[in-house]
C-alpha cells in the first residue's frame, strides 16, 4: 500500500505550474510507492484549461506514470458541466468560463470529452485516515450522507474545527498560505490570482495533516 498521498489543490488552467508539480512529485517519490489526489476545480480563470485537464486525465488513467493518480472534481467543473446542459450559463462565465471557453476554441469534441470525464469523478475520495473533497464536510450528516451541495461548494465550515475521525484535506478557499489546522488542511493558494500550486505531503498511516508542503510558481 502506498505510504505517502500527494494532494494537489486548486489549478484553474494553470498548466505551467501544473507540470512543475508532477515533476517535483515524481523525484520526491523515488522509488517509494505513492498516491496522488487532485482536489478539482481544473478549469476556469487560468488561461490553459484543456491542457490541464488533458494531462490530468492521462495521469488518472496511468499514462506516462508511476504512482496512482486520482481526481475530484470540483464546483468549477460543475458549473462547466451545467452550462453545457444549458443551465447557468452566466454564472459559469461569470466565474472563469470565458477563459476556458478560449482554451477549447478549436477543439470542441475534445472538450465534449472532458465533460464526460469530468460529470463521472467522484465528489469525495476516502483512505483510512484522510477523507478528501473539493470544499467541505458538514457534521450535520454521516460521511456517507454529505450533499454534493456541501462537498462542492462549502466554505467556512473548517473554523469549527470539527473532527470527522479522520483528517479532511481540501480545496476551494484560496488563501496565500495553506490552511492548516488539526483536523483539517486546506490547500488552495490562489495559483490562479498569482499564488503558488501548493501539494500536500501526507503520511498515508498517520491521521493528521501534511508533513511537508511542495509549491510551484
Amino acid at each position: 500500500m502506498s505510504k505517502r498521498i500527494y494532494a494537489i489543490g486548486d489549478i484553474h488552467g494553470c498548466y505551467d505550474q501544473l507540470r512543475a508539480a508532477v515533476a517535483k512529485i515524481k523525484v520526491h517519490a523515488g522509488e517509494h510507492p505513492y498516491r496522488v489526489i487532485f482536489l478539482g476545480d481544473y478549469v476556469d480563470r487560468g488561461p490553459r484549461s484543456r491542457e490541464v485537464v488533458d494531462l490530468v486525465r492521462d495521469l488518472v488513467a496511468g499514462t506516462g506514470t508511476a504512482g496512482i493518480w486520482r481526481a475530484l472534481r470540483g464546483n468549477h467543473e460543475q458549473m462547466m458541466i451545467a452550462a453545457a446542459r444549458g443551465e447557468g450559463l452566466s454564472l459559469w462565465l461569470d466565474n472563469g468560463g470565458i477563459e476556458t471557453e478560449a482554451s477549447y476554441d478549436g477543439y470542441r469534441d475534445e472538450m465534449q470529452r472532458h465533460l464526460v470525464w469530468m460529470a463521472a469523478l467522484p465528489t469525495m475520495i476516502e483512505t483510512e485516515n484522510h477523507i478528501f473533497v473539493h470544499a467541505g464536510l458538514s457534521p450535520r450528516h454521516s460521511l456517507a450522507d454529505q450533499p454534493d451541495e456541501i462537498l462542492l461548494w462549502a466554505r467556512g465550515w473548517q473554523k469549527h474545527d470539527h473532527d470527522f475521525g479522520r483528517h479532511v484535506v481540501y480545496g476551494h478557499q484560496a488563501a496565500e498560505f495553506p490552511e492548516l489546522r488539526p483536523f483539517s488542511s486546506c490547500l488552495d493558494t490562489g495559483a490562479c490570482y498569482g499564488g503558488a500550486l501548493s501539494v500536500g505531503v501526507f503520511d498515508a498511516d498517520t491521521n493528521a495533516g501534511p508533513v511537508e508542503i511542495i509549491e510551484t510558481r
